[in-house]
């Protein structure tokens, strides 16, 4: 499960479909994918990575989750 507001949520840095991450699984880098809406067009409102073929969580709303936040680069670490 996961939580936060609105305020938090637009406060996250920005994500993007095929930005590269760094994996909190196993260390490695990975492209985030997005969702796709009704017309199948691949969307930054539920985004997500693969690692060792399992999907996981990467982003809502074109922002990243709370949890690939301590793992990236150059990203404030206080949030």
């Amino acid at each position: 499960m996961i939580s936060f507001s609105e305020k938090e949520l637009a406060e996250l840095p920005v994500a993007n479909i095929g930005q590269v991450i760094t994996c909190p699984v196993c260390g490695g880098e990975h492209k985030l994918l997005g969702g796709h809406n009704r017309d199948g067009k691949e969307t930054t409102q539920l985004l997500f990575y693969k690692c060792g073929g399992v999907p996981y969580f990467g982003g809502l709303l074109g922002r990243l989750t709370p949890s690939l936040v301590p793992y990236q680069e150059g990203v404030n670490n206080a949030i």
